[in-house]
């Protein structure tokens, strides 16, 4: 509408401090737990969310980024960037969690038959599309993932 090159601006906005941002050592350890596939998927750049990811030393545990980019610049929640997520890292999203901290972006994913995941800090509403609410991601992954991982045999 403005004629604004969107790769300039995601990287004029992406210029933040993350500096302060801690790693979180619960989300790491129970990342590493967490079976299958994991993929990042973002409405945020590509270059901050591998700049994120590194800095949180969370990169390593994904095994692919989906960022706004990725979706041709269609943020969460429009339709067709979770669909595109699905068939790029071919997964049946009925095996499949989303975790997000804005309900709204949950719709796509639970419309596809994903599990989903609300990390809603303060804010505790109702949502038909959301299957599971935690406070925090280290909340849920504790609490769902088991302490001591059985070994396959």
């Amino acid at each position: 509408e403005h004629k604004i090159d969107p790769d300039h601006f995601l990287d004029h906005a992406h210029q933040i401090d993350i500096s302060d941002v801690p790693q979180c050592e619960t989300v790491k350890e129970y990342l590493a737990r967490l079976p299958g596939k994991k993929v990042i998927f973002t409405n945020s750049s590509r270059a901050f969310a591998q700049r994120m990811s590194k800095h949180l030393g969370i990169d390593h545990h994904f095994d692919g980024l989906f960022s706004i980019e990725d979706a041709s610049y269609l943020p969460k929640p429009m339709p067709g960037p979770d669909d595109t997520v699905v068939k790029k890292f071919a997964f049946d999203p009925k095996k499949a969690a989303m975790f997000e901290h804005m309900a709204v972006n949950l719709k796509p994913a639970a419309a596809l038959g994903m599990t989903t995941v609300w990390i809603h800090g303060d804010e505790d509403a109702e949502h038909a599309h959301v299957h599971h609410k935690t406070d925090t991601l280290a909340a849920w992954l504790k609490k769902t993932i088991p302490q001591h991982p059985t070994k396959a045999k």
